[in-house]
């Protein structure tokens, strides 16, 4: 994996450089050649597709879609990152979805292992990045984008406080930041469990358990969301809430004093990825959907709330206030390992930490 997680970056950065010298931050507007329905207009018919998007995303995606194949109903059931794992595990036996649509790729590569899924090679797949898809020949799952993990710092906050600017994974460890961080709990949050196992890979596993138990004593609630602690740095309830990259920029450009920062060591990240359930009788339209998917109409539209796409766009830059150079922050991650290690982490941090998480324990995005 770690072969395949290299292969093709030199090729990608270069591509996101030469894509961001057109200069325009509208994906949507730059679609020479938009995706448009097959020949096979009489396609008909209902699927059902689990989700761990938000409802807000996924509105305008399937808007595009429909319009594409009105004649195709989709029944879509946006429950947590945990709940789909869950429910896709204890139906093998009667399977009750088509598709999954924008897992991650740690999850996915959990639902292959246990026989979920089906291999499907879609429309146009050749278009996207290899480390943005499983390496099967006919793939299991095809990523769309990737997403961060951000230091969400309240600068003023920090200044009031004599504290100083946390620029990497190792300084946030540091005691004089004692009651001043909040960050999500991987037990509720895929956010929070990527976080965590990016910790382990810089770190290793003895070394990491050390460092989380001081990250802990810095720590005042693992939240079950992972917009949850960057907000609580934003209304000065923390001096740093962890979170994805994309919500201290959101509130940033709302006038709210935080800044996202990003790990020196290389960021926490994860793939967004579809893939097909494992069915007796698979249906012709949920792989129609997932063509769609990865269509260059798809990708402009998740462009917008994405700050990595998993192929090329002619002229699409990252959301205003990120990095224009979004593979600079992130690390070669070992996918199989956090999917291989991904109950056992839980269990112990659960046995450590599991005391500071609110509320109920359902994963969320």
């Amino acid at each position: 994996m770690k072969k395949f997680l290299k292969q093709g970056w030199q090729r990608l950065l270069l591509s996101v450089l030469i894509l961001g010298l057109a200069g325009c931050t509208n994906p949507l507007d730059l679609l020479s050649n938009r995706f448009s329905p097959s020949d096979e207009i009489g396609l008909s018919g209902k699927i059902t597709v689990y989700t761990p998007m938000s409802d807000e995303q996924t509105t305008a995606y399937l808007n595009l879609f429909q319009k594409a194949y009105p004649d195709i109903g989709v029944n879509l059931v946006t429950i947590s990152t945990g709940d789909i794992l869950a429910r896709l595990l204890a139906e093998r036996a009667d399977p009750q979805a088509d598709v999954v649509w924008g897992l991650s790729a740690t999850s996915m590569t959990l639902l292959q292992w246990q026989d979920a899924l089906s291999a499907y090679k879609p429309e146009g797949v050749e278009r996207i990045y290899v480390q943005f898809r499983d390496a099967e020949t006919i793939p299991y799952w095809v990523g769309f984008g990737a997403w961060m993990s951000a230091f969400c710092v309240n600068m003023p906050l920090l200044e009031q406080l004599g504290l100083p600017k946390p620029e990497s994974w190792a300084d946030i460890f540091d005691p004089i930041y004692e009651g001043q961080i909040a960050t999500p709990s991987p037990t509720t949050s895929s956010t929070g469990y990527m976080i965590v196992e990016a910790i382990f890979e810089h770190f290793g596993e003895v070394k990491g358990w050390e460092n989380l138990d001081k990250l802990d004593k810095n720590v005042v609630e693992y939240t079950i969301n992972n917009v949850k602690p960057c907000e609580m740095a934003a209304n000065g309830e923390v001096a740093i809430g962890i979170s994805d990259e994309m919500t201290p920029i959101k509130l940033a450009a709302q006038g709210k004093p935080v800044q996202a920062i990003f790990p020196s060591e290389g960021t926490g990240w994860d793939i967004a990825a579809n893939g097909l359930v494992r069915r007796d009788e698979e249906k012709e339209i949920a792989k129609i959907f997932l063509d769609w998917a990865i269509s260059d109409e798809a990708i402009a539209a998740y462009g917008q709330t994405r700050s990595l796409l998993a192929m090329p766009l002619a002229g699409y830059l990252p959301p205003p206030g990120f990095s224009k150079e979004p593979l600079t922050l992130i690390f070669d991650k070992n996918f199989p390992w956090a999917s291989a290690n991904f109950e056992q982490i839980l269990t112990e941090w659960t046995r450590r930490y599991g005391a500071k998480v609110e509320g109920p324990r359902v994963m969320t995005d």
